[in-house]
């Protein structure tokens, strides 16, 4: 392997979770960069973003991403936002293998349901996904296609998610 295997798309759409999948398989080190900039800030994502603003947190990403892409090559799960951010994108677009993890608004919606940590979403009145929630993903989706591979997620475990991603980075890395 001679690129990282990176993970990007919207939240909830199970970037960390297949990362550590990827670990298990190949023990490759996992760069979930929202969890290591918490570690390093000492706060949560939300608890940044309500202090600071979103600006601030996007500078923390762009730091933190090129810190990663400096370290052992490895899975990287990136933020919601992280590849919108032109120099993020170009980076990761250089230094690995970018795959979008793609579901409706819908899925994504109902994998959040409950979730309290998540400074961008927003449930519907009805539990399904807000307008905002919906216009966002609208707004993020064409960036995201802008990965190398796009990986439909929904309704699929993260044995069949991870395995389609390991065989596409491995056809991209070997051949």
């Amino acid at each position: 392997m001679n690129k990282h295997l990176v993970l990007v798309g919207m939240m909830g759409s199970g970037k960390s979770s297949v990362a550590k999948w990827v670990r298990t398989r190949r023990g490759l080190p996992v760069y979930d960069i929202d969890a290591m900039i918490e570690r390093r800030e000492g706060r949560p994502v939300r608890a940044i973003f309500e202090a600071e603003g979103e600006a601030r947190f996007r500078e923390l990403e762009r730091g933190m991403t090129a810190d990663v892409l400096g370290r052992p090559l490895g899975a990287i799960a990136t933020g919601g936002g992280l590849f919108i951010d032109a120099g993020n994108r170009r980076a990761l677009l250089e230094r690995g293998v970018v795959f979008y993890l793609q579901a409706s608004a819908a899925e994504l919606s109902a994998r959040l349901a409950g979730s309290a940590h998540r400074p961008l979403f927003l449930p519907g009145a009805d539990g399904g996904p807000s307008p905002e929630f919906t216009a966002l993903l609208a707004a993020r989706d064409p960036v995201y296609r802008e990965a190398h591979h796009t990986v439909a997620v929904g309704g699929r475990r993260i044995e069949e998610i991870g395995e389609e991603i390991l065989r596409l980075h491995d056809g991209e890395t070997h051949g």
